[in-house]
Formats: structure tokens, C-alpha cells, sequence
């Protein structure tokens, strides 16, 4: 995968055509075409030829997202939205045949903007990797479902065929701390949202996997990460203009190699994931917004409606962003004058925002959510009243989306009869009061969640990517660039791109929504705080530096660029000295090769796979299930399946119910993993396969480390296949205790890890602890071959086993050179014909309070095998 391919150029072309024919199709009347190219206004080129390339970006984004919400995600729907807009796009320019001169400019741009991407793409390696658990394989099984089946939302004929009682056992979310919602096909974001017709959804983060499931569409599976070079380039692009209006072209520059070179960016930019594009849409937005200030009146309104369509459908990537974008735009009203003049402008935002918020709150309806949880978490109200407002709306759909689409319109009327001139004076002071409240409002429920362990946390993670000295050298740039800028425009806009910095960086400061498993993955600090904390400290150190040449250097003005370029060449080797390790190979493994290496094992079409829900946080039921088709479930197995957690009755029964419809069931587990106890006791467990999957990974960081190098990692899965009991042979029922995965179907706990005698008898064996449980088939008798061996000072063995809890035999010491043991089943329960479990109660004794040896475990007797009938 590379930016170099065909594929990837066709899909940049594409974008930017939809750019053009957005941009002049339905803001034409109120657009200048494309100023003629010269040496001088080269810039200012690129710029509008950006805009154009954004209103693309925006224009995808949208038609992405409704189509999922119609269930025509397909290349056919794109294709027809694709041809209809160029035929509007004709229609409408037929009055405006003066821009057409001016389309191979716009051409240039695009060969232009692909260089950027192929020098982007040098550094930044696209990886679908499962790491050792993150949220990649979630986008990717959810962008693989939207490629397959179209639809945000489908009909999972698997659950169709589990009754109410089986569904509720199944998908009940068992993970207290997710938010998936009341029933999860999956934990981690795809709800099962009606559990009376077996529907499911995709929620987390949608926007992400829409992009991903639109490459997979057009690029294939081979080139669809290239998207995230795509992304790359847009934040390279939004970054480096900022910086020029704020520092100059060489600012911008610098930025751009600073940017790629530091190790966050270059992490969070090679892997699929939310920070990624919530980072290009925040940049290109913000880039927009500026941009548009700095042209003051000439600058056209479709610019604003811009910036507020990629804010907005950043909300769909990072929910949160709203929260910190609103308090932003408030504070640069109320600290901004110049703002404020323009306010009639910002309807335009006010009107979008509003309705991408209801739009997310129909999404979030939509695809399974309850406000009723959302609300609980800052405001206790009365639940009666939220649950007659969940009834009310549940299956309503296209009448909350008709309600939500009228309101839009009515605050759109409002806010245009509103800002007429005669209403703006008083408008602004109720206006200016209501944002005063609003914002302490903000502040204060900040302050309250402020908490000084988070806090520390987050400056340490910070301190990984930059050191102390550097963040102390780099943060006075901050003061420069707020209080040098003579220019009062400029300073205007300096002003904003700090706020935008501050609200977010003390949102995540006081609380960065990251657990301390991941001290090294800042990853709220991607997207917003890191991209503009390097624009607003390197521009401020430029304004300096510059004003010392120019007042005081005098006839050493020629060293100005040289000397700027040595102390921006040591902040890059800096950054690269501890980032050029992860472009080394090896490359991590793909995760679509790793689970197509575990799928191999499985009869694709009748297959069924289980995984134990404590496997549920690697995300491993999620690729299964939508990358390779495999029907999948997630059950708390071993001592956890309760019928207080769970329906044991209708998991067996629907599992039965499968075997002997001949699909056949798997269950994968960790080799580390135990959780076969149940499943060994309800059914026949056959060891099938053992798959061991290595990858790059970079390891966690304790102590604040910074990572180290790539380390290899090896994750070990073992594969059992469910079979019917009743369907056993038992004539031949023979099972040598201590082979490796062959015995733990029988052997359930209470047993030690397998050991072998030394050459020349290499005997397998278990030591069983003082109480250890084997499955037994219905027989007559059982014969264990056994060592009852004990030291000399040991306690006498006392051994007593119970067949389902009733005493059949005992052995004590005067037997103690017995090795074959024969156990006797009473006629009762040989009769019933089930299998049965055996206990083996034994005086245990420790070598280590024997003083033998420093092992501390409590030992009972040697178990060798376990035969039916004695000889």
C-alpha cells in the first residue's frame, strides 16, 4: 500500500471533481473564479484551489453518511449521486462559462496536492494492526460490514434464529463500564437495537469506518488504507497555511517537517483510527475559518458554511470535539470585537451545528441508543420521564428526522429575521450575557471534574513525545505570538488559534478520557492540542527571532534564515532520533491477514465460534464476524456462567439445537486462557488446532518510558470443536492426562500444568491439587493410572472420589504401591446414560513446608491417564 498507486490517484481526482462541482454548483453566486496563476499570488492559488478540494472532502463526508442511514452504501448509489451532480453541476454553469478557463489550474492544484501526498506517504506506512487490543479492528469489521451489506443497520439472520429467551442470554451486556447499550451483538459499539427482530447497528465513531468502507468500495482491500495518507495530507496542508498567515512560508515549512517527523502523529497517522480524521477535520476547518477572517467582508459566506460542515461532521467522529468547539467559538466572541462585527455571518454556524447535533441525536437513536443513559450522566431527572420519552420516540425515525430537519429550518428563519440591523444591538447584549452564563457554566463544570492525579498523568504522558526542557523552551512562544503581532488582524487570529488550543488542552488536561493501560497512547491530545500547540509556539519563536535580526542583527540579516533553519533542523532530529525506529521493519501484522490465518482453521459456511467474553477487550469477535462472515458470540465462560449472569438453560440449548442441525461450533480461547470448564462439562470438547500469530507491536511503557523499539509479540490461540456427549464413543474412552490441550476437555480444574517423567519414559502427567474434577462418559468403570508416591514425612494419602458428588471410592496409604485405580459407577447413574464428574479428594502435602524444594504448591497425588472399564 502507497500513495503512489493509480488506484489512490483516481480516488484524490475524484474527491477534488466533487469539490469543483460542489463549490460552483451551489455557492456560485456568490464566488469569484480562480485568480489568474502568477509568480505573486501563488499561495493564494493553492488556497482557493483548497477550498475547493474541502467543499469535496465535506460534500463525500455527507453523502457518506446519509447513505449509510438509507442502506445504499454501494458503489452503484455513489455512482449515481456522482453523475447527477455533474449533470446539476452543467445546468447550473451554463451562465457561468468565465470559471471553466480556470479548471486546469485547479488540475495543477491536484497534481500538486498527490506530490504532497507521495512525500507524505514516504513516511507514514498505513497498517491494519491489531495491537495487542485497540479500536482498529472495530473500525475496520464495522467499514467491512458497510462494504458487504451497505447499511448502517441490518437484519442479522444469525440471531433470527435464537428466541427471545436466547437472545436475552446471549447479547445482555455483561461489561458494566461499556456503553454499548442494554443489548450488544458486540461490546465496543454495535448494539443489538431490537431485540424482538434481531437488528444490528454500527455507533462507535461511524465517520471513520464510513471513509474506510467507501475505500474498500473504489481502492480495494489492497490500497483502502491509503486514506489515511489522504488524511495525513490535508492536516500537512491546513497546518502549513495557518502558519503562513500567522509566521510566513518558512513557518509553515517547518511546521510540516516538525509535524511529520513527531512520533504521535506519525503513530496515530499509520493506524486506523477516530484521532486521525477528527485531527483533518478540526485543521482543514479551522484553516477555513481563519482563512476566512483574514479576508474580512470580501470573503464569501460558502466559506463559513464550509468550516461549520467540517466541524460538523467531526462530531461524528469525536463526540466530544462539540463540547470544546462551542466553548471555544463562545470565549473568541466575547474576547474577540472583531468577531463580534461579523456575527451576522456566523448564523450560518449556529444554524449547522444545531443541526449536526440533531442529526447525531437522530444517529444516536437510530442505530440503538437511549438518551435516558446519555442524560443520566450529568443530569439525575426523574427516569419515568425519560423512559416515556424512549418509548415515545423508539422506531419513530423518519418523524424525528422530519422534527429535527423543521427545526433547523425555523432557527435558520429566526436567526435571519433576528440579525436584521434594528435587533443586533440588543440581540448581542442578550446574546453576549446568555455566552457569559453559558461559558461559567462550561468553566465550572470543569473545575468541579478537575482532578491533579489526572492532571499530573497527562503533563508525564505529554513529557514522553516532548522533553521538560523542550516544552519549557518551546511554551514562551505562546506570549510572543499573542503580544508581538503588531498587525491587528493577525493578532485577532492568533488569538482564536490559541483559544482553540486552550479549551480543549484543559478539557483534557482535567480529564483525558484515557484509561492507565495506555500511558503511552496520548491520544486525545492528537487530534486538537499537540498540531496547534507546535503552530502557536514555532510561529511565536519566528516573530521573535525575526524582530531581533531586524532591529538589532544589522549587517548579519543574511544569517536569519540559516540560523532559523539549524534550530529547526535540531527540533526535527530531536523528534526523529525517537520516531525513525517505527518505520523499521518488520511491519506490524495486517489484521485482515491475521484473522484470515485463524479463519483458515473453520469450515467457513457452517461454522459457529465462541469467544470468551474476558478475550472481548482484543476486539477479536468484531474482524471475525464482519471481516470474514464467521457467525460469532461472546460468552462468559468458565466459573463466570452463572444463571445470575446468564441463561445457562438457553445457551445449551441453542447450542445443542446447532449440533444437531450439523453446524458445527467452535470455541477459541488464549493459550493462557482456563474458560473450558463449562463448556467441558455441558459438551464434548476436541482439541482442533493451535494457531500462534506473531506481530510488531510497540510495547507498553511503564515508568513514563518513552517506547522503545518494535518488539515482537506472539498471541497463541488453541481452537476446540463442540460435539453432542451423547454422540461420544466411549468403548474406546482412553485420555493420557499431561498431552497438551488433548486432555483439558476432561480435565476441568483443580489440576497442575502438564510435566513429563525424564527419558527414557517421557510419561505425561498432572499432580492434582487437594480437590481436582475430571468428565467421565457413562460407563461402568473408570480405571486411573495413578503415582499416589508422598515423601516420607508427608501426611498419609487419604484419596476418595466422588462421582457427581456421591462417594464411590476411597484409597488410603496401605494401598500406596497401587498405580491402577478402578472406580466403580453405581448401576443409577451408569443408567442415565450422561457423563458425569469425577472428584478427586486427596491429603495434600507442600515440598516447600517440607523443605524439599521451593515449590509451594499443595500436591495430592500423579494422574497418568483415565480408561473406561479395568482391566
Amino acid at each position: 500500500m502507497d500513495a503512489f498507486s493509480i488506484n489512490f490517484f483516481l480516488i484524490l481526482c475524484l474527491t477534488a471533481i466533487v469539490g469543483w462541482i460542489t463549490r460552483y454548483s451551489f455557492t456560485s453566486y456568490e464566488l469569484k473564479p480562480l485568480s489568474p496563476f502568477t509568480k505573486e499570488n501563488i499561495f493564494d492559488t493553492v488556497e482557493e484551489c483548497f477550498l475547493i478540494f474541502l467543499s469535496g472532502v465535506s460534500a463525500i463526508s455527507i453523502t457518506l453518511f446519509v447513505s449509510a442511514l438509507l442502506g445504499l452504501f454501494n458503489k452503484a448509489f455513489f455512482t449515481t449521486v456522482f453523475i447527477f451532480l455533474l449533470a446539476f453541476y452543467f445546468f447550473k454553469r451554463r451562465t457561468y462559462k468565465k470559471t471553466t478557463c480556470y479548471f486546469p489550474l485547479y488540475l495543477l492544484f491536484i497534481f500538486l496536492f498527490w506530490s504532497v501526498n507521495c512525500f507524505t506517504g514516504l513516511f507514514i506506512k498505513p497498517q491494519a494492526a491489531l495491537l495487542n487490543s485497540t479500536d482498529a479492528s472495530i473500525y475496520l469489521g464495522t467499514a467491512f460490514n458497510l462494504s458487504n451489506r451497505g447499511n448502517i443497520r441490518h437484519y442479522d439472520e444469525f440471531v433470527s434464529e435464537m428466541n427471545i429467551d436466547e437472545r436475552e442470554a446471549f447479547f445482555k451486556n455483561r461489561f458494566p463500564n461499556d456503553d454499548t447499550g442494554k443489548y450488544a451483538r458486540f461490546p465496543g459499539g454495535v448494539p443489538l437495537v431490537d431485540i424482538s427482530t434481531g437488528t444490528v447497528s454500527f455507533r462507535f465513531s461511524p465517520m471513520l469506518p464510513l471513509w474506510l468502507g467507501f475505500g474498500l468500495e473504489f481502492l480495494g482491500e489492497r490500497d483502502f488504507l491509503n486514506l489515511l495518507i489522504l488524511f495525513s495530507s490535508i492536516s500537512l496542508i491546513s497546518l502549513f497555511l495557518m502558519a503562513r498567515q500567522l509566521g510566513g512560508v518558512f513557518t509553515g515549512f517547518s511546521l510540516a517537517f516538525i509535524y511529520i517527523s513527531f512520533f504521535p502523529q506519525l503513530y496515530y497517522s499509520s493506524f486506523p483510527s477516530s484521532e486521525l480524521l477528527t485531527q483533518t477535520l478540526f485543521l482543514s476547518g479551522l484553516w477555513v475559518f481563519i482563512f476566512t477572517f483574514f479576508k474580512g467582508e470580501s470573503a464569501p459566506l460558502g466559506n463559513v458554511r464550509l468550516a461549520s460542515t467540517l466541524w460538523g461532521v467531526m462530531f461524528f467522529c469525536r463526540i466530544d470535539s462539540l463540547m470544546f468547539l462551542s466553548l471555544s467559538l463562545i470565549l473568541i466572541f466575547l474576547c474577540s470585537p472583531n468577531y463580534r462585527e461579523r456575527l451576522s455571518e456566523q448564523r450560518y454556524t449556529f444554524v449547522s451545528w444545531l443541526f449536526f447535533f440533531l442529526l447525531a441525536a437522530f444517529f444516536y437513536q437510530f442505530t440503538g441508543g437511549t438518551y435516558q443513559n446519555v442524560i443520566s450522566r450529568f443530569l439525575h431527572l426523574d427516569s419515568f420521564v425519560l423512559e416515556r420519552i424512549n418509548g415515545f420516540l423508539n422506531n419513530k425515525y423518519h418523524f424525528v428526522l422530519t422534527i429535527l430537519i423543521a427545526i433547523s429550518a425555523v432557527m435558520s428563519l429566526l436567526l435571519n429575521k433576528l440579525l436584521n440591523r434594528q435587533w443586533r444591538r440588543s440581540l448581542r447584549l442578550a446574546g453576549k450575557a446568555f455566552l457569559v452564563f453559558v461559558t461559567m457554566a462550561g468553566v465550572g463544570f470543569f473545575v468541579l471534574r478537575l482532578n491533579h492525579g489526572k492532571f499530573s498523568r497527562s503533563i508525564q504522558w505529554i513529557t514522553l513525545y516532548i522533553p521538560e526542557g523542550l516544552l519549557l523552551l518551546l511554551l514562551p512562544g505562546v506570549f510572543f505570538l499573542l503580544f508581538l503581532i503588531k498587525d491587528k488582524i493577525k493578532k485577532t487570529a492568533a488569538l482564536m488559534v490559541f483559544l482553540f488550543f486552550l479549551v480543549p488542552a484543559f478539557c483534557y488536561l482535567t480529564d483525558p478520557l484515557v484509561t492507565p493501560m495506555q500511558p503511552w497512547a496520548v491520544r486525545r491530545f492528537v487530534p486538537v492540542i499537540f498540531p496547534l500547540f507546535f503552530l502557536i509556539t514555532i510561529s511565536g519563536w519566528y516573530i521573535l527571532i525575526s524582530l531581533i535580526f531586524n532591529k538589532f542583527a544589522g549587517k548579519y540579516k543574511k544569517l536569519f534564515t540559516p540560523f532559523l533553519s539549524l534550530l529547526i533542523s535540531l527540533l526535527i532530529i530531536l523528534f526523529w532520533n525517537k520516531s525513525f525506529f517505527f518505520l523499521e521493519k518488520p511491519h506490524f501484522e495486517n489484521i485482515v491477514t491475521k484473522i484470515e490465518k485463524i479463519v483458515s482453521t473453520f469450515p467457513k459456511k457452517e461454522s459457529l465460534v465462541i469467544i470468551p467474553d474476558s478475550q472481548a477487550g482484543m476486539h477479536l469477535q468484531i474482524p471475525l464476524q464482519y471481516m470474514s462472515g464467521l457467525d460469532t458470540l461472546l460468552l462468559p465462560l468458565g466459573s463466570e456462567l452463572t444463571d445470575e449472569r446468564v441463561n445457562k438453560k438457553a445457551v445449551v440449548t441453542f447450542l445443542k439445537r446447532q449440533l444437531d442441525q450439523g453446524r458445527r461450533v467452535f470455541l477459541i480461547l488464549d493459550r493462557k486462557s482456563r474458560r473450558f470448564s463449562y463448556p467441558a462439562r455441558a459438551f464434548g470438547l476436541t482439541f482442533l488446532a493451535e494457531k500462534s500469530i506473531s506481530f510488531s507491536y510497540l510495547p507498553q511503557v511503564s515508568h513514563y518510558l518513552f517506547p522503545n523499539r518494535t518488539e515482537e509479540f506472539s498471541v497463541n490461540y488453541i481452537i476446540f470443536e463442540f460435539q453432542n456427549r451423547e454422540d461420544l464413543q466411549v468403548n474406546d474412552f482412553r485420555v493420557d492426562i499431561g498431552v497438551l490441550w488433548e486432555d483439558i476437555p476432561f480435565v476441568l480444574n483443580g489440576f497442575y500444568g502438564p510435566e513429563s517423567e525424564p527419558p527414557p519414559s517421557n510419561k505425561t502427567f498432572r499432580w492434582t491439587g487437594p480437590d481436582a474434577r475430571l468428565m467421565i462418559p457413562p460407563v461402568k468403570s473408570i480405571q486411573l493410572l495413578i503415582n499416589p508416591w508422598r515423601p516420607q514425612d508427608a501426611v498419609p494419602l487419604d484419596l476418595v472420589a466422588e462421582t457427581d458428588g456421591i462417594i464411590t471410592s476411597r484409597f488410603n496409604s496401605v494401598l500406596s504401591d497401587q498405580r491402577n485405580l478402578c472406580i466403580n459407577i453405581p448401576d443409577d447413574m451408569y443408567e442415565k446414560g450422561k457423563w458425569m464428574e469425577l472428584t478427586l479428594k486427596s491429603t495434600p502435602f507442600s515440598p516447600q513446608k517440607l523443605g524439599l524444594s521451593d515449590d509451594i504448591r499443595e500436591l495430592g497425588v500423579v494422574v497418568y491417564s483415565i480408561e473406561a472399564g479395568c482391566h
